[in-house]
């Protein structure tokens, strides 16, 4: 369940530390220096740049100057970054039992022994801390963008993205997304894993956020209280996301088409339900084939050439009404059934009936 985390190691010795530096910029003619600061004491002296920052490419170190908003702490901080999975599985699709996850922040406190910063990394305190589950669904992924689209979490903005949805404010995020294509434009293995994954992903990015949230913000705390995360990614997505019934759903989903029609209506007058119905059934084909394949299919069968040729007219036309188009999904299960299926699976503990 845990993906990427972000520490601030609160008890470290960077005597020896092994980082490349950023150094400051200067000014061509006075030639002083801008954003400089003292970083460490090492054995020759003060380390001095803009920060100092090392990269595993699986595992990120960085020492840099405490913000000034945050007076009455140490003039510089190490913090440290990594996809948890990743570091002990080499990828992140399979979440990590307790043991790994000890086993990664093990291997974290060696990466930075290695580049001789020595620390407790028990003692470290969380700035951002993910929560995921992968679900397997029963359909494709994109039969479930007309349920994704209906959430619409509250003092969240949201963004559909290529390959998914991303809800945001400046405490937290909600990812949802397909795994598997994620992982295929990544050209990551994706040889025996289930064919559809929706990935949901709870990200806690302000330390407030965790400790407000959890009641608990260091990773000694997190290692005893595992249950209370897996708790908590339930509650909050069941709250922000999942928080209508299947009945609630199927209103708003009405709402959606009665939108999509007074559409049509306004714009094309006595035929607007003729091109309503021609554009869906158009939009619902060309999920299932290229419109070149369509049309080949169509003059197989019509054996006119004129005809595809106007389906290919058409099908210009008519892309600015598909993209208008509020609802348009292509399985055959309601919207309603679509979101039961997630709500069940991501938040076991508020299951509905299917129906």
């Amino acid at each position: 369940m845990v993906d990427t985390v972000k520490i601030l190691l609160t008890d470290y010795d960077p005597k020896h530390a092994k980082l490349q530096i950023q150094p400051a910029r200067y000014d061509s003619l006075t030639g002083a220096a801008r954003d400089e600061h003292d970083l460490w004491e090492g054995p020759k002296g003060v380390v001095r740049g803009q920060y100092a920052m090392g990269n595993d490419g699986d595992f990120n170190v960085n020492i840099h100057p405490t913000p000034e908003w945050l007076p009455g702490m140490e003039p510089t901080q190490c913090s440290c970054n990594w996809e948890v999975p990743k570091l002990v599985n080499g990828h992140n699709f399979h979440p990590c039992t307790k043991e790994q996850i000890q086993k990664s922040f093990k291997e974290a406190e060696y990466r930075l022994r290695v580049r001789g910063i020595k620390t407790n990394i028990e003692t470290a305190k969380f700035t951002r801390l993910d929560a995921f589950k992968n679900i397997e669904t029963s359909e494709p992924y994109e039969n479930y963008v007309p349920v994704l689209q209906l959430f619409k979490p509250s003092r969240m903005d949201d963004k559909e993205e290529p390959d998914g949805f991303r809800f945001s404010n400046g405490q937290h995020q909600i990812c949802v997304y397909d795994k598997i294509e994620q992982m295929r434009k990544k050209k990551m293995e994706i040889k025996g894993l289930p064919s559809n994954v929706v990935r949901f992903e709870h990200r806690l990015i302000k330390s407030d956020k965790i400790r407000k949230g959890l009641d608990f913000d260091s990773v000694k705390d997190l290692m005893a209280n595992l249950d209370q995360l897996k708790q908590h990614y339930e509650r909050n997505l069941g709250k922000l996301l999942f928080k209508y019934d299947a009945s609630d759903v199927q209103v708003m989903v009405t709402s959606e088409i009665e939108h999509d029609m007074r559409w049509f209506k306004a714009r094309y007058n006595r035929n607007w339900f003729q091109r309503y119905m021609m554009t869906v059934g158009l939009h619902s084909l060309l999920k299932m084939v290229e419109p070149d394949v369509l049309i080949d299919v169509v003059q197989r069968v019509s054996e006119d050439r004129s005809k595809a040729s106007r389906l290919r007219s058409e099908i210009g036309n008519l892309q600015f009404q598909i993209k208008s188009l509020s609802i348009g999904a292509s399985s055959n299960r309601t919207v309603g059934s679509l979101y039961n299926e997630l709500k069940n699976k991501v938040c076991p503990s508020q299951r509905e009936l299917e129906f």
